[in-house]
């Protein structure tokens, strides 16, 4: 169906390979960041859709191809680490699948979300490091035009709930991801800024990476520079505005860690002011923020989300209260609603798809519902649900090698955004969302890798 969705993310694609017919590798690596992250959802008849992340990545395996046609490839251990231990974990949910699932041929639409993701994180890696790229380059320009739009959305959200409201439906909810914009409606205003986002919760994620990756980007150019001061601000502004527990405790959470670790690790006084520097500027931001929100008018929202962030075991009430006591598998639909109606329920929104783990511990149930248990909301308990504890033992070889990869190559950046990484999968399920996979893939890059052996 030809929608203006449709037609603005032909028109990305085309000038994807026009840049890199023109040889522009660089603004074809940050157009396709920008593309995982903000380009609108693919929309068919009706309200149904599918997230556009799938085109993204069809466009990659393309580039990919073409450069293995020219037996211009470049492998390296890290990264095919992630690829193998990744396949490794869908086999190993496969397994589960056909073993204690209730196969359906529909499910294969699950398999191949999995599998797009994980093709997008490597292949993704992979060019940047084929083109002869500087990540960090990509990355923070990149950074710059996601930060652009979403504050730009942001600001036409809160200037008119009209104009918002039609924006987010036409661009970014679809059948299915439609109960946060529900919510907003039945306050008549946008309380919450969805950004580029179907959730304030997504944006909520965006915005902790981002602010965690500036910060470091700051931390190794060694000295305050303007530019990455206003692009960490916006960010964090972004992540509050959203009203999302994830970065107002995330936020500060990261920087108390960094502080401490980066201390220890260097030992310098100089680097302790800096950082220490960067956490006023922290502090300055939610100052701002928390008072313009106050002066709107959100009185409740600001006593209730700060509170609760700041209250971690009210914070995880929602997902995770209860989730040790029996309970009955609910719709998805009951599930959902619970979800974004209220934040008090007694029993977590992730109880059900605990309890379908608990029966069945060791190979999980597959990545669909089999007594329609609602799956989201935790990356955690996602991977539990669907692999069992070999799937999640899988998963913890793996970031916990890529964590001590970084830790020895003093590779503080890409730490602490594995670290961001994890701390948004106790809240959402990071590993399906299309915006996380230029942040994962730059940490399958080695830093050497920037300057590649092979050209085009």
């Amino acid at each position: 169906m030809l929608s203006i969705n449709n037609i603005i993310i032909f028109l990305v694609v085309v000038y994807i390979i026009v840049q890199y017919q023109k040889k522009q590798l660089n603004n074809v690596c940050v157009a396709l960041m920008v593309a995982y992250v903000c380009l609108p959802v693919i929309k068919f008849s009706g309200e149904r859709g599918i997230n556009s992340a799938y085109i993204v990545t069809l466009v990659i395996c393309v580039l990919f191809g073409i450069q293995l046609i020219k037996k211009n490839i470049i492998f390296d251990k890290i990264s095919t680490l992630y690829l193998a231990a990744m396949l490794l974990s869908t086999g190993s949910v496969m397994v589960g699948w056909l073993v204690n699932g209730n196969p359906k041929a529909s499910d294969i639409i699950n398999f191949t979300g999995i599998g797009q993701y994980i093709l997008g994180t490597y292949l993704f890696s992979r060019l940047i490091a084929i083109f002869n790229l500087k990540k960090d380059e990509v990355m923070v320009k990149g950074i710059k035009w996601i930060l652009g739009l979403n504050i730009i959305a942001s600001i036409v959200e809160i200037a008119s709930w009209k104009i918002g409201n039609l924006f987010i439906r036409q661009f970014y909810a679809y059948t299915g991801k439609e109960g946060p914009i529900n919510v907003e409606a039945t306050r008549a205003g946008f309380v919450r800024v969805f950004g580029t986002f179907y959730s304030p919760s997504v944006l909520g994620v965006m915005s902790l990476l981002i602010s965690t990756y500036i910060l470091f980007t700051t931390i190794e150019k060694n000295k305050i520079i303007l530019e990455y001061v206003v692009l960490y601000c916006c960010a964090v502004a972004l992540g509050l505005l959203a009203f999302s527990k994830l970065a107002i405790i995330g936020t500060p959470l990261v920087m108390g860690i960094s502080i401490v670790y980066i201390t220890i690790q260097e030992r310098k006084i100089k680097v302790l002011k800096l950082m220490l520097k960067m956490c006023a500027i922290m502090l300055l931001s939610y100052i701002i923020v928390v008072s313009l929100q106050w002066c709107l008018g959100y009185h409740g929202p600001v006593k209730y989300y700060y509170r609760t962030a700041f209250n971690i075991s009210k914070a995880m009430e929602s997902r995770y209260a209860n989730i040790d006591e029996p309970s009955s598998a609910e719709s998805s639909n009951d599930a959902s609603n619970k979800k974004t109606s209220n934040d008090d329920e007694k029993e977590g929104i992730v109880s059900s798809a605990t309890q379908i783990f608990k029966e069945h511990p060791i190979i999980g149930v597959g990545p669909a519902p089999i007594k329609n248990e609602f799956l989201g909301d935790s990356e955690y308990i996602g991977v539990l649900h669907n692999g069992g504890l070999t799937n999640f033992a899988i998963h913890l070889i793996l970031y916990s090698v890529l964590g001590i990869y970084w830790m020895c190559q003093k590779g503080n950046r890409e730490l602490f955004t594995l670290l961001a990484i994890g701390i948004s999968g106790v809240s959402v399920m990071v590993f399906s969302y299309g915006c996380v996979i230029p942040f994962l893939a730059s940490c399958i890059i080695k830093n050497e890798e920037n300057v590649a052996k092979q050209n085009l």
